[in-house]
């Protein structure tokens, strides 16, 4: 799944990560929730992309949908996050610490 404006950003409390993941129908959502197991790196955190649709018809457009994951974590803890999706190559971000 093809995603844009990714960021992860950690500071003493907390890691948070942000985007928007393109989706084929307006009324389908998309969430990030952390991959079970995660990797052999405890450096990357994995986060898997996954989508929902919503009741109803929605118009079948392809359109831009926010993605958002808020997990506690420790300045230094993760230092890439990786986006995994089930159609196509994962998305990796760097982390940025908090000022």
């Amino acid at each position: 799944m093809e995603t844009r404006n990714l960021a992860a950003t950690i500071d003493s409390k907390a890691i948070n990560v942000s985007g928007e993941a393109y989706v084929p129908n307006s009324n389908t959502t998309a969430s990030l929730v952390r991959t079970e197991p995660q990797g052999i790196n405890t450096k990357i955190l994995l986060l898997d992309l996954k989508t929902s649709r919503g009741q109803g018809g929605g118009a079948e457009v392809f359109t831009w949908v926010s993605i958002a994951y808020d997990e506690a974590a420790t300045k230094g803890q993760f230092n890439q996050v990786s986006l995994l999706s089930s159609d196509g190559p994962p998305a990796t971000v760097d982390v940025r610490e908090a000022a």
